[in-house]
């Protein structure tokens, strides 16, 4: 059942302009004798495109016959700034369902849907996964950070990708990696205990710690380099990483909205801001990833010795382009 606010929205976004121009003919009889034909197509143009592309979508997307959550409010919906796990763990409880509810965006102009069970969870991660893709908004926001990489794209490309990096990925190369994880592990613990002493109160902050161990192991294990960020807080990978993932960055909702639609240069433009900060953090990140791909091709020309990391088994399955292994490898960092 679609929400009745949504209702009434869409049917004031059909009528708004057609209302106004009778308004103004009857105000103004001569209204349409003196407006310019351009100006008259151009409304004309705007109102069928806000009914076809708006209105009649919302209407009749098959969606309307799922549970929505009570709550939603103009001109938010069901959005609002409260931490999302308490947020959908009451809107589940609250919601009578079968494994599907929906939730209605800013204006009623878009929706989310939101599995509501273990079945349905394994329907859209694991048996039709193809079938359901992530919204072209959010893509959009991934792809500053990660790149158009095997976590952000879709479909057909998503399967080529996934064909191409499975062999580093096999039994025996995991398996290899054993004694990383094992020698990061120990250093990760050297590291904590030390700054554990140095604490006045022996508390400590394990959040970065944690990241930079992980960083160290998919440098090593993607593109065979060890950044040693463990014992090197000043590695800047882990600088720039910390710069994008910094939570004092207002909220997230228009943090979201500015990555996803706003055009990186103009970000840039607002000197000084959280969000030029992390748009040079992420064109920086772009720049380092390119020049750690080019000392990795000058690697695998120079050493004869097999190389079994990620990067390395992509450029031996073919040849592609700088941009294509840019994408791939900071899709692998961020994992890190």
């Amino acid at each position: 059942m679609l929400p009745w606010r949504g209702v009434l929205i869409h049917t004031l976004f059909v009528l708004a302009q057609p209302t106004y121009l009778a308004v103004r003919s009857i105000l103004a009889p001569d209204y349409f004798d003196n407006a310019s034909t351009v100006w008259l197509a151009l409304h004309a143009i705007a109102w069928i495109y806000l009914v076809i592309q708006v209105t009649i979508p919302f209407f009749t997307t098959p969606l309307r016959h799922l549970p929505s959550p009570p709550g939603e409010r103009f001109p938010i919906g069901h959005m609002n700034f409260k931490p999302a796990p308490q947020r959908f763990e009451k809107m589940l409880r609250a919601t009578p369902n079968d494994g599907l509810i929906v939730l209605w965006g800013p204006l009623y102009l878009s929706c989310t849907i939101v599995p509501a069970n273990p079945e349905g969870l394994m329907d859209m991660l694991n048996a039709h996964n193809y079938d359901w893709e992530k919204p072209s908004a959010s893509r959009r926001f991934l792809a500053r950070t990660l790149g158009e990489g095997l976590v952000n794209v879709e479909g057909n490309k998503h399967k080529a990708m996934r064909r191409v990096i499975a062999p580093a990925f096999s039994g025996h190369n995991i398996r290899n990696l054993a004694p990383l994880f094992y020698a990061k592990g120990l250093a990760l613990a050297n590291s904590m205990a030390l700054q554990t002493k140095a604490s006045p109160d022996g508390s400590l902050e394990v959040m970065s710690q944690m990241s930079r161990a992980t960083l160290d192991i998919i440098g090593s294990a993607g593109v065979g380099k060890d950044f040693n960020t463990v014992e090197n807080d000043e590695n800047s990978l882990a600088k720039l990483y910390a710069t994008i993932t910094d939570t004092n960055r207002g909220p997230l909702l228009l943090f979201f909205w500015i990555q996803a639609f706003v055009p990186e240069w103009l970000v840039k433009q607002f000197k000084g801001s959280v969000y030029a900060r992390v748009a040079e953090a992420q064109t920086e990140l772009r720049q380092e990833a390119r020049d750690l791909m080019q000392e990795k091709k000058k690697m695998l020309v120079e050493k004869s010795e097999q190389q079994n990391d990620i990067i390395a088994v992509i450029l031996k399955s073919g040849t592609f382009t700088d941009d294509y292994l840019v994408d791939q490898l900071l899709t692998f960092l961020a994992a890190g």
